[in-house]
């Protein structure tokens, strides 16, 4: 998916990710839920579910070619928000 978003984008362009990422977490508590909830959807619901870590989803945007520029975290209840980049190498 990030790749496709890469290709789709506009030179100069910027990518907004809101996700919750489950080591971004103000409180250990709100961690847990949300390994819970991940757990709950891939076993229960529609097998579909992926909770991410930051490091682990920064990887993925640096394999794509993205950077993060700016990040906001713990809006809302447990969100980050990050604005990312393309570099300025393909990949």
């Amino acid at each position: 998916i990030l790749k496709k978003c890469r290709d789709a984008l506009n030179e100069g362009g910027y990518l907004y990710i809101l996700d919750t990422f489950i080591d971004k977490q103000e409180y250990e508590i709100s961690s847990y839920c949300l390994n819970a909830s991940s757990l709950y959807f891939t076993c229960m619901a529609n097998g579909n579910s992926r909770m991410y870590s930051y490091e682990e989803f920064k990887s993925y945007l640096n394999e794509a070619n993205f950077t993060i520029e700016k990040e906001w975290n713990h809006l809302g209840i447990s969100h980050s928000l990050l604005r990312c980049k393309l570099n300025n190498t393909p990949s």
